[in-house]
């Protein structure tokens, strides 16, 4: 029986061919300074996206992003029915960190199935909450796109 394992690849999704069509070059990098990679974009009240030139603090997880890469590793479970079946593939998914730290509007952007794309969903649906970005000193909703790859190894 083979024994597998999820390697938890995050990859920036402006770097991805074929995706660009939808509009992401307006998402800015973040660099963690790990493995974890992330793209993101302020929202305004309404929830809709803004462009910017910068803002003057970014949303902190509690720890830094690499207790964040921690949460990940830890709580994504890799479904045993994608395992069984042998699915692998690249789940797009968004969410934002809104202006009292909450993580909210979760949503697949990009889906590969039900079950991982739920996977997905659940882990980042129970994020902790976030210090909140701030510009003009007042405190900001961020939305951030992660790519998440779900690979079986041997």
């Amino acid at each position: 029986m083979k024994h597998t394992k999820l390697t938890f690849l995050f990859i920036i999704l402006l770097s991805i061919s074929g995706f660009s069509q939808n509009n992401t070059s307006k998402y800015k990098k973040i660099n963690t300074g790990n493995w974890l990679e992330l793209s993101c974009i302020p929202v305004n009240k309404k929830g809709q996206e803004m462009i910017f030139s910068c803002v003057e603090q970014m949303p902190a997880f509690p720890g830094g992003y690499d207790s964040l890469a921690n949460f990940y590793h830890k709580n994504l479970i890799y479904p045993k029915t994608a395992i069984n079946d042998s699915v692998e593939g690249k789940v797009i998914i968004s969410f934002m960190v809104n202006n009292k730290g909450e993580v909210v509007d979760v949503k697949i952007i990009k889906s590969i199935r039900h079950d991982l794309d739920s996977a997905c969903i659940k882990t980042v649906s129970r994020l902790p909450n976030w210090i909140p970005g701030k510009f003009t000193e007042k405190d900001i909703s961020i939305r951030f796109i992660q790519p998440i790859i779900f690979k079986l190894i041997d």
